[in-house]
């Protein structure tokens, strides 16, 4: 049999090792896919589907109106769907200019809506992506001699990849809220261009550091890009602790690190200047700590290895047996990586813990953005980004002691697998036996088998070190049975239920030519939260965290006593009332149908305020004393604004009739026979311009959240359009940070040309 050269060998070693990465690729691909499988199988009575809450109520309603505007062509500016209108491009939560929400939009075309087994697919490709962020991570991390894939590192790669994706935190909650899931797969992404950029002056390192982390700002969720943002800054200092007695190096390499995050600030300008005008604006500038400062109870931190039970929480579930490979990994590690993983470690436990922990209560008063978020539960993500890096590099570790045919760690682990296994049989056994619940019971027991086989898998390599790739292989597999079999229907309910049927109630307030009108519909339609965005109704109601404080101080007026229900159904332009109240006949109302016990109702005309009317009487006040006033006041005659103003008695008959009517364009024609103030049912905000006959004209908030203008006598036309102008600032920053990530790959790849082919 002819025998290979030397560079044959060689051409084969390459191109096995490639297989082999290849290999570590797709299963890093698939297996969220395979997680999730009931949820995208074809077969239709095997079908699960997310249960009714933040999936339905709020992320898929807004995933909607934004991949429904760009379908037909239209930016998603004003959500008038949402709280009598909310500012969609503003509203992070929207995620109005996150790439791979545009590219949905464009790959449906304008005939196919969004349905939620699209946005599903579109989570599930998420979770993809940030698996293949770690395992790339993860293997460059992981050192090989020669440049070349060595089993080891692509097993431990593959571990990290499966090990985060898998994590109890992201498998749980994220998957009800999308943009959550959709900023925190970009950690990876983040730290990766940010390691390379320390370790040489790479401009496609910056440039990837610059483009990952403007996708996370994009991605829809403050609160998981400042957990990303905090972690890049402590990696970046603690990393750059191996230059410390070089510290010209070191503060080059700080530099192409803040060069790098600097440059994604301005390539997610387009959605962080807007998000930053409007927050001091929403309810969550004066949200209390009490409100803030949640977070996991200190024993519920068991649940980093226990299923359920002990006080212990599902998305805090690591998986006992990538825990055990991670402290394989801490103890094997060099210094410099088990330092910042330390850090990292200590700054994620102790913020979930939120006001139960010491950390909470100082980043509250001194670090920024802690003082606006919630549940700081949601930390723990970056506790499971660190184990699985470190389970990767404990299971290279093990690859390397057994080249070194040290067998010290492997019987330390071995005893430590067998010990906790044995603990947590006597814990099911002798301890308080007949009060464990059958939850506790299945936790523990899954940790016996899972700890007792990787017992047994640790004792053969320690007697045949010949045994690295099977064990590796095996190990991978234990470890993503267990992540897999945690809690794969978290969240999930049987069945394919249709989230937002189409009532026949809601098809009359469809029908009804009469508009311009809202509605008010109390969360009793199907998906009780965002669901005017679907059924195309102007609704009162609305469910994002960032809801506008004017509008809220509007809703909050009726509980405190100030302003009645039929006055603020007036003041917003209400028609309808969907409601499971009943009504007396004598009420102002006419009773259009139900279904079920929620009933539909359409108020009387006396009630019925339009789009935009002209008063004569204006009343300066503010705070709460609006409320009060309007409370007592006719709605309709009067205006409360927040500035005097000179206006005429009502003289003849007068008109107001709105002509055209889009989300952000508003044309009305107006009959004045004196100077008045004309009232626009729009929500105030910067933003919306008006003009009188072409002229622009400034406008007034009027009472508490609406906009008017003062008119002169005779027939105008007025316009109303939303044109935020600081999307253009928001737009141009982003351009140049684009260009300038360009600039730097394009430049990278020409010198690297220069470089190798001298020139030519």
């Amino acid at each position: 049999m002819p025998r290979l050269s030397g560079d044959h060998t060689r051409t084969f070693v390459t191109i096995s090792h490639k297989v082999l990465v290849f290999l570590g690729i797709s299963i890093v691909l698939v297996v969220p896919f395979w997680h999730f499988w009931e949820l995208i199988t074809p077969i239709a009575d095997g079908r699960w589907s997310i249960q009714r809450g933040d999936f339905t109520q709020v992320h898929f309603p807004m995933h909607f109106f934004v991949v429904n505007s760009y379908q037909h062509g239209r930016l998603p500016l004003w959500a008038p769907g949402v709280n009598a209108g909310q500012p969609a491009f503003a509203d992070i939560q929207f995620d109005a200019f996150y790439p791979p929400t545009i590219f949905l939009a464009w790959l449906l075309g304008p005939s196919h809506p969004l349905s939620p087994g699209v946005l599903i697919l579109d989570e599930l490709g998420h979770y993809a992506w940030g698996g293949l962020g770690m395992f790339i991570l993860a293997f460059s991390l992981i050192k090989a001699p020669e440049e070349r894939a060595t089993v080891p590192q692509v097993f431990g790669a593959t571990f990290a990849g499966i090990a985060f994706e898998l994590s109890g935190y992201l498998t749980s909650y994220p998957l009800q809220d999308v943009d959550i899931l959709q900023v925190s797969v970009w950690l990876p992404w983040v730290i990766l261009g940010l390691e390379r950029s320390l370790l040489s002056p790479s401009p496609k390192a910056i440039a990837g550091t610059a483009v990952s982390f403007g996708m996370a700002i994009t991605a829809g969720h403050p609160q998981a890009l400042l957990y990303i943002g905090y972690t890049a800054v402590i990696w970046c200092l603690l990393s750059g602790w191996r230059y410390r007695n070089r510290w010209q190096v070191l503060l080059a390499a700080w530099l192409r690190c803040t060069i790098g995050m600097c440059l994604g600030i301005l390539v997610g300008l387009i959605q962080l200047l807007p998000t930053l005008q409007m927050v001091p604006l929403t309810v969550r500038r004066q949200e209390p700590y009490s409100f803030l400062s949640g977070g996991f109870r200190p024993q519920e931190l068991l649940g980093a290895f226990l299923v359920q039970g002990f006080g212990s929480t599902p998305p805090a579930y690591l998986g006992v047996i990538v825990l055990l490979s991670a402290v394989a990994g801490f103890l094997t590690c060099g210094g410099q990586m088990r330092l910042i993983c330390s850090g990292l470690l200590l700054f994620g436990s102790l913020m979930s813990l939120g006001r139960h922990g010491p950390l909470y209560p100082i980043a509250y008063h001194i670090f920024p953005g802690f003082a606006m978020i919630r549940d700081q539960e949601r930390a723990i993500f970056i506790v499971a980004f660190v184990v699985a890096l470190l389970a990767a590099l404990g299971l290279s570790g093990i690859a390397e002691m057994v080249k070194r045919r040290e067998r010290n760690m492997l019987v330390t682990l071995f005893l430590g697998a067998t010990i906790s296994a044995a603990l947590f049989w006597w814990r099911m056994q002798w301890q308080a036996p007949g009060r464990m619940s059958l939850s506790e019971y299945d936790a523990l027991w899954r940790n016996v088998v899972f700890l007792g086989l990787t017992a047994v898998l640790l004792a053969i390599l320690s007697l045949r070190l010949r045994f690295v790739p099977v064990f590796s292989g095996l190990l991978v597999l234990l470890a993503t049975l267990d992540l897999q079999s945690a809690h794969s229907h978290y969240g999930l309910v049987v069945g394919k239920e249709h989230p937002y049927p189409l009532w026949g109630i809601i098809r009359t307030m469809q029908d009804d030519k009469a508009r311009p009108f809202r509605v008010s519909t109390e969360g009793t339609l199907p998906g009780d939260g965002n669901e005017g965005l679907i059924y195309g109704l102007e609704d009162v109601i609305g469910s994002t965290p960032l809801e506008l404080a004017r509008f809220a101080a509007m809703n909050a007026a009726e509980p405190a006593g100030w302003l009645d229900g039929t006055r603020r159904s007036m003041l917003l332009n209400v028609r309808y009332i969907v409601t499971k109240r009943t009504f007396p006949p004598n009420a102002p109302l006419t009773f259009l149908g139900a279904e079920g016990d929620v009933h539909l109702y359409r108020l009387s005309p006396a009630l019925t305020l339009p789009r935009a009317w002209l008063v004569h009487t204006a009343i300066v006040a503010h705070g709460n004393d609006v409320w009060k006033i309007l409370g007592k006041s006719e709605v309709g005659q009067i205006a409360v604004v927040d500035r005097p103003l000179v206006l005429g008695r009502l003289q003849g008959t007068e008109s107001v009739e709105v002509q055209e009517l889009s989300a952000t364009h508003l044309v009305a024609h107006v009959v004045a026979r004196s100077e008045g103030l004309l009232v626009w049912s729009q929500i105030a905000y910067p933003g919306w311009h008006m003009s009188i006959d072409g002229e622009p004209v400034a406008w007034h908030t009027v009472d508490g959240a609406l906009m008017g203008t003062v008119m002169d006598p005779g027939i105008h036309t007025v316009v109303l359009r939303f044109e935020p102008h600081i999307l253009i600032f928001g737009a141009i920053g982003t351009g140049i940070g684009l260009l300038a990530a360009g600039i730097l790959v394009a430049g990278s790849w020409y010198f690297e040309r220069r470089l190798i082919y001298g020139g030519h």
